[in-house]
């Protein structure tokens, strides 16, 4: 699995929000309407939906996202 510091730094560079979890994990805020994720699916026809672009680093970091909150995901090793 990739580094949390790296991984940080990585998403940041997306244009995302990510912290270090109190756990040490990594966590991507949705709440500052940069297109990271919509829980709700307001505006995606009802569905969560997860930046397909965040998607795609997990994927190549042999990583998966899972939903934290409504305000958030948290990275997993696969």
């Amino acid at each position: 699995m990739i580094k949390t510091e790296t991984a940080i730094k990585q998403i940041k560079a997306m244009g995302f929000h990510p912290f270090k979890s109190d756990s040490g994990i990594v966590f991507v805020s949705g709440d500052y309407g940069d297109n990271a994720m919509d829980y709700y699916g307001e505006y995606r026809g009802g569905y969560p939906w997860i930046n397909p672009n965040l998607l795609a680093f997990a994927e190549a970091n042999k990583c998966y996202f899972e939903w934290d909150n409504p305000g958030g995901i948290t990275m997993y090793e696969q």
